[in-house]
């Protein structure tokens, strides 16, 4: 039996937030907008790869989670797989997009938890 597939147009990548299934809920009842959950390491490696699999995919979140950007551990697709289509980037994909282009993300410490931020100017 074929494997029926919906065709997203949206993608919310999963870095380890803890807010991630919330987010795609929110998203699907209250917008009513499909949004298909993929974790960071299932990310297709290229452009080709993703148009495959998400053939009609416009929109990308990049999700939050534990790690750093200035984590040398920390994982950092190659962002260039989303061009063309809306990236909106949260906590922890906010500093990937920040690192993409090379806006510096400054840790700091703030109630003795460690915060990053990034500046941007345009």
């Amino acid at each position: 039996m074929e494997k029926i597939s919906l065709e997203y147009e949206n993608i919310l990548v999963d870095f380890g937030s803890q807010y991630t299934n919330l987010i795609k809920k929110l998203i699907q009842r209250d917008l009513g907008i499909m949004i298909d959950l993929i974790p960071y390491f299932q990310l297709p490696k290229t452009k080709i790869e993703l148009n495959a699999k998400y053939p009609s995919f416009k929109r990308v979140i990049l999700s939050g989670g534990p790690r750093s950007v200035n984590n040398p551990k920390s994982p950092k697709p190659d962002l260039s797989i989303f061009q063309d289509c809306y990236v909106f980037g949260i906590c922890y994909g906010a500093q990937l997009i920040g690192d993409y282009y090379n806006i510096p993300i400054i840790s700091g410490e703030k109630d003795g938890r460690t915060q990053e931020r990034f500046i941007c100017f345009f």
